[in-house]
């Protein structure tokens, strides 16, 4: 009798342990399913924070259009620049012929200054400033002993439906050549005649301080263009003469240009073409024409 108790006792021993052991390995896979659900919700949301750091297909294929727009407009503003400079010399040849001269009988200037260009001057560039600077480019022999610049300062303003308004304010001004500093002359006075340099930086700054002096018989014509960042703007300034022909010219300033607004916010890229001719300048020419 006392050794069937002793099994009946070590059995219930053996069973009370095997349900212990089941209990906890129970446990242990709860804590095992608890810890795996919330390393799925991990997961879940480190990939979701992936998929909104990606870029959008639209988005990024939105902004290498506009950059490729961009890039067209300053190529079309340069080849437009070139083919008003290419008209300007046809329309020089145009005029030797008419007078009878053939360019081969034109004398070669023995004098050491610098021979006059009759127009129409031109301007083809790009420039990167920041918003308030001024550049300059042009300095042009329009007058004896006397060089005109283009002046212009770009300048971020308010108005524009993309928040991003640009105002190019601009000055077509006459300098004496003695005012100018030796380097600068120069520098003018080797440039090829259809070539205008850029001038930044301490030239600019000489004849931004030639401007805020100057009055207003130096003074051409005060240019305004207010667009915005990508945006080609044009404006002339000036009359239309008829031409024996009946047909118009225009005498004036021509300007087109297009900003572009830098990453930093603050710098402007800016492409402008340019093309003027005097009115006095050509006054005295269609005199001369008339009287042959």
């Amino acid at each position: 009798m006392r050794a069937r108790k002793v099994k009946l006792g070590l059995a219930a021993l053996a069973m009370a342990g095997l349900a212990i052991g089941l209990l906890l390995q129970q446990q242990r896979l709860e804590r095992l399913r608890a810890q795996n659900a919330a390393l799925r919700v991990q997961v879940s949301e480190l990939a979701a924070l992936q998929a909104e750091s990606q870029p959008r297909p639209g988005e990024t294929d939105g902004a290498a259009e506009m950059a490729r727009l961009r890039d067209q407009q300053a190529e079309l503003l340069r080849l437009r620049g070139e083919v008003t400079r290419l008209r300007s010399e046809a329309r020089k040849h145009a005029a030797r012929g008419a007078t009878g001269t053939p360019p081969s009988a034109i004398a070669a200037p023995v004098s050491s200054q610098p021979v006059m260009n009759p127009g129409p001057f031109t301007v083809a560039a790009t420039v990167s400033v920041g918003s308030g600077e001024t550049f300059a480019t042009g300095g042009w022999l329009t007058s004896p002993g006397s060089r005109t610049f283009l002046l212009a300062t770009p300048k971020l303003g308010e108005g524009a439906a993309d928040g991003k308004a640009i105002n190019v304010a601009m000055c077509l001004l006459k300098v004496a050549e003695g005012d100018l500093p030796e380097s600068l002359l120069r520098q003018l006075q080797s440039q090829a005649q259809a070539d205008s340099p850029v001038l930044t930086g301490t030239e600019a700054a000489f004849l931004k301080s030639k401007l805020d002096s100057a009055d207003e018989t130096n003074i051409v014509s005060r240019p305004f263009i207010a667009t915005s960042d990508g945006v080609p703007a044009s404006l002339f300034v000036g009359e239309a003469r008829p031409n024996p022909d009946g047909t118009q010219r225009e005498i004036g300033t021509k300007i087109d240009l297009s900003p572009q607004l830098a990453q930093d916010g603050q710098t402007i890229k800016v492409a402008v073409n340019l093309e003027y001719v005097p009115l006095e300048e050509k006054e005295s020419g269609d005199a001369r024409l008339k009287s042959n």
